[in-house]
This record gives structure tokens, sequence and C-alpha cells, in this order.
């Protein structure tokens, strides 16, 4: 007999005595005609039947049951776990120093839009753990409010793209980051590959309306800047350092000549052998180029401000060649090797 678990009564009564003795019994002595007629026995299997059907819908009220104590038992268990999280240490941080944690854990963030080709950097775990910015937004209330106030976070971008084709997933993610980083000066590294075949490409153009934000610029990749539309005659008002290494091209005069409305450039790092003629060197104050040592008097005299120049005759040397400070009078130049 099965009881209620609720009220603690009977479900249903059995029409049936299972108990196996009494047939048993019969099965093992009798023979010919039974004490049971066929009618009998034609009437107790369809009360078997009926109460076949009884027990299947206990089995599924039971399951039932079971069902939602088990989802009950999750829930307690997310319950918990939100309770310690009240006793977090992170949650008694003050804003200001998380704020700063922000800023440290958030050096850059990383797009990425190589349809049909490997990307230079090989994503080695999840796409959001390059993006901290986006992550961190993503954690919490508290966290997304805070990162939401510090522009700094989004404007520290890595983009690696492959032209001519770009998707719209990769222009959209780019418009969000440009947006949240407000007016913050923008950090950028960019690895562009490909060819423009005269298409305009709006994630260049993007980046061009907001060159007036460049503060710090890193350029690689396949395809030289001055092969790019979008950046040419740019005026940056703001750019300080500049980086130019591409893979396997050499950085040409031409190239630096893109940056000559650069009034704030003070900082070069350009591994080719470079002539300097453009008016951006006379603003330098620290530059690393590839360059022989016997150019080291002509790019002195280019470089009237220049404090401090690294000379690398070779773009794979881990010192440079020749390392010159401000304290070094002019025309005497010491020929000294690391």
């Amino acid at each position: 007999m099965t009881l209620c678990s609720n009220c603690r009564h009977p479900t249903f009564q059995p029409r049936v005595d299972i108990s196996s003795d009494a047939i048993n019994a019969k099965l093992r002595s009798e023979f010919g005609s039974s004490s049971y007629t066929s009618q009998n026995i034609s009437d107790i299997l369809l009360l078997c039947d009926r109460d076949i059907d009884d027990y299947e819908v206990e089995v599924a009220r039971l399951r039932s049951q079971i069902l939602y104590i088990q989802t009950q038992q999750g829930r307690l268990k997310h319950h918990k776990q939100n309770l310690r999280s009240l006793l977090s240490p992170s949650r008694w941080i003050p804003n200001e120093i998380l704020s700063y944690i922000f800023e440290l854990a958030c050096d850059r963030n990383l797009l990425q839009d190589f349809p049909h080709s490997s990307p230079p950097t090989k994503l080695t775990s999840p796409i959001i753990t390059y993006l901290p910015a986006m992550s961190m937004s993503m954690v919490s209330a508290r966290w997304r409010m805070l990162s939401l106030s510090l522009p700094g976070l989004w404007s520290q971008l890595k983009l690696e793209i492959a032209l001519p084709k770009t998707s719209q997933k990769f222009i959209s993610m780019l418009k969000l980051f440009l947006e949240r980083s407000r007016d913050h000066p923008l950090q950028l590294q960019l690895d562009i590959s490909g060819d423009t075949i005269d298409t305009q490409h709006l994630h260049l153009d993007m980046l061009a309306r907001n060159a007036q934000r460049w503060k710090t610029l890193c350029v690689g990749g396949d395809l030289m800047i001055r092969h790019i539309p979008e950046f040419s005659q740019l005026h940056l008002p703001n750019l300080e350092d500049l980086d130019i290494d591409y893979r396997e091209e050499p950085v040409s005069e031409e190239d630096i000549a893109c940056f000559q409305w650069a009034p704030k450039l003070r900082s070069l790092t350009a591994y080719a052998v470079v002539a300097p003629t453009s008016t951006v060197w006379q603003r330098l104050t620290d530059a690393h180029i590839l360059a022989y040592s016997g150019q080291a008097e002509k790019i002195l005299e280019e470089c009237p401000n220049i404090s401090n120049l690294k000379l690398s005759e070779n773009r794979y040397e881990c010192m440079p060649s020749m390392y010159i400070t401000k304290d070094i009078v002019y025309g005497h130049i010491p020929q000294h090797r690391y």
C-alpha cells in the first residue's frame, strides 16, 4: 500500500493480492482443470492492468516530487553561494583602490579580425580573457559601474586586422570601445595585413576620426602606413610616442613623414635604416632606430633636441649598438659598443 507523502493516506488501494505463495503452490501441484476458471483469471488480469496503470501514475507523481526537491536543493546551494559572496574581501575594497587595480590589470584589449588566416596573436584562452575591460564590466553591477566610469580601461587597444574585408562584429566591438573610452587619450597597437584595394574601411575611418586622441601608436603587420588612405595627413595633436616595426618591409622616411602633423611627438622607434629628413626628427627627444654607427652624426644634426639616441645595426639585437645621451658633447661621439 502506497501512502501519500502529505496526508499519509493511501494513494490507492491495490486490487490484486500479489502474494506469490498461493499461486506458486497451485502452479506446482495442480494439473488439468484449475480451481480458477478462465473467467476468473481474465478478471484478475484486468485488475492487474488497472493496478499497473495506478502504479505508473504514482511513479510519475513521485518523480515530479523528486525533481522539485532537487531543484529546491540547487536553489539553496546557489543562495548559499550568494551569501558567501557577501563576505568576499573584494566587496570591502574602496572604489579608489579597486580602480587602481583595474588600471593595472587592463594593459590592453585585443580585438582580432582575421577571417581567412591565422592572427599574429594565437589565443590560448577564451577571447574574453583578452578583453579585460569587457570581462571586468561583466562581474557584478558594482564592477560594471566602476569600469564604465574609467575610460582609460577602454582606451588601450591592440587591433589585429586583415584587409580588405572586415566583419560587422569587429566594427561594432571597436565602436563600443571607442564610445566607452570617451575623450581619454588612446594607446593603440595596430597590426594590419592585406590590401586596401581602394575600398572604404569603416574601422580605419573610425580610428582616423579619433586621431586627435592618439597618444601612443605602435604600427606593425604587412601593410605600410603610407599605403593606408585613411591615415594620410592626419592631425595628431596629442601623439607623443611612435613605434613602427613592419614584419618584412623596412620603414621608410615616407612612413615617418605621415606624422609631420604631430607637434607633441617626442619618442620614435623605427626598425629601419632611415635618412632623417622630415620635420618630425626636429622634435624628437628619444629615438631608437636601425642605423649604422657612421650615421650618428647625421642623425644628431637633424635632431637638435635629441637627449637619448639608441642605434642598432640589427633589429634583433637585445641591446643597441650605440647609446648616446644628452651629456655627450656634440662632435665627440664615442664608438662604444655593448
